[in-house]
């Protein structure tokens, strides 16, 4: 072999080697972005699964205050105490998986339920609600509605 050949070989085996180091990591890259990808999605069904259960819930509400007791999301088994505390429970192990925006608007919504916490309590000791309180009830699902906006846009899926 002449030398002319002896680099060409070189210079193959270098490259070679050059692009299964770069495959393997671009490999470990994507492996990662999948992973991360499936973790954020996961943590985005448990929170849209929580928060659109407080949105049909403050829906409900609404509609029992204003006469229409046989709404279909209407319930008197759970109250936004608990409902609270799921997606409270939801943030505290999954919110690592989402954006900074998404959790300070989850934690709003958080804050605002405790305002329906403390009127249903009162609720509870017997007092009557009143039309008001519907405007209680609508903040916090206007909110709901932003989050599941939010997570969407924070994921790239579509809005139907």
């Amino acid at each position: 072999m002449s030398n002319g050949e002896l680099v060409i070989t070189g210079v193959v085996v270098v490259v070679g080697i050059l692009t299964v180091i770069a495959n393997y990591k671009i490999g470990i890259n994507t492996k990662k972005f999948e992973y991360s990808f499936d973790r954020r999605v996961k943590a985005f069904r448990k929170l849209f699964h929580r928060i659109n259960a407080f949105k049909n819930y403050c829906s409900g509400r609404m509609a029992c205050i204003q006469g229409n007791e046989y709404a279909p999301f209407y319930t008197d088994k759970i109250g936004a105490f608990a409902l609270r505390i799921e997606i409270a429970n939801v943030i505290s192990s999954e919110g690592v998986f989402l954006s900074a925006e998404s959790r300070r608007l989850v934690n709003k919504l958080i804050d605002s339920m405790s305002q329906l916490c403390n009127l249903e309590a009162t609720f509870a000791l017997g007092e009557n609600l009143d039309l008001e309180s519907v405007d209680l009830y609508n903040t916090p699902y206007q909110t709901s509605d932003s989050i599941l906006e939010a997570l969407h846009n924070e994921l790239d899926l579509p809005i139907k």
